[in-house]
């Protein structure tokens, strides 16, 4: 545990961050779509390479541990600001859909990122993605 706080904390305190990042760069800052989706794709390299790091610290927990893990992710979950999640990945992604497909299918992973902190699930949901960051 880092700082004291749970590993399931520490993951959703990330996506959290990553979200606002997201919702300042859709709703407070006049972009390109082009703009957009350059930051979006540097965002998602980098925070997936944090969500891994995460990832590699669950997977040398026991069953147990790595449990309280997904219950505190959960937990964190029901917290979200729904509207403005709904706000990011509905409303932005139809509009951006508009404008550009390849932009919106990228903010769209973002809606999913902490699956990067779960290999097992990641390697049932995206098993490209597992076998290409070697997991």
């Amino acid at each position: 545990m880092k700082n004291n706080i749970s590993l399931g904390k520490r993951i959703m305190n990330l996506a959290n961050q990553l979200n606002d990042k997201i919702y300042d760069l859709l709703y407070k800052t006049e972009s390109s779509t082009t703009e957009i989706h350059a930051k979006l794709q540097k965002w998602f390299d980098e925070y997936v390479t944090q969500f891994v790091e995460m990832g590699k610290e669950k997977e040398a927990l026991s069953k147990k541990e790595r449990e309280k893990v997904d219950n505190d992710i959960m937990q964190e979950y029901f917290k979200l600001d729904q509207e403005r999640h709904n706000a990011i990945y509905i409303k932005k992604h139809e509009e951006l859909n508009e404008k550009s497909e390849d932009t919106a299918n990228l903010l769209l992973k973002f809606n999913i990122i902490t699956q990067y902190s779960d290999f097992t699930l990641l390697k049932k949901q995206n098993p490209e993605e597992a076998e290409r960051l070697g997991l």
